[in-house]
């Protein structure tokens, strides 16, 4: 087989899987981790790239930390329950990475 393709699994998820594997198979059975990735998606549409990152729930406060709306490229975080629980980039690709960790940290910004 010259090529293998896997559908619904990135290169980072998998990634993100084989640490949380390696860390449990170190610590044992008393220490382990739960494997729970942070949800990512992206799509290209024509001349826009929209990255999401965490979850966007639909009754979240949502603010735009970078950027702007009227240039069509910008940053905005979702936050619930007093945290970061989601970010989308519109053509923001370089601030969005800044954001990813409070997500997984669970931080308020």
């Amino acid at each position: 087989m010259d090529h293998i393709v896997m559908v619904g699994a990135s290169a980072a998820g998998l990634t993100q899987q084989a640490v949380i594997a390696a860390k449990n198979l170190l610590a044992g059975p008393n220490r382990s981790l739960p494997y729970a990735p942070i949800p990512f998606g992206w799509t290209d549409q024509y001349d826009t790239k929209i990255q999401v990152h965490g979850w966007c729930p639909p009754e979240a406060h949502i603010e735009v930390v970078g950027g702007d709306l009227p240039s069509r490229k910008f940053v905005a975080l979702y936050h619930a329950g007093g945290r970061v629980v989601g970010a989308l980039g519109w053509n923001g690709l370089r601030a969005l990475l800044q954001y990813r960790g409070h997500i997984a940290q669970h931080t308020t910004i």
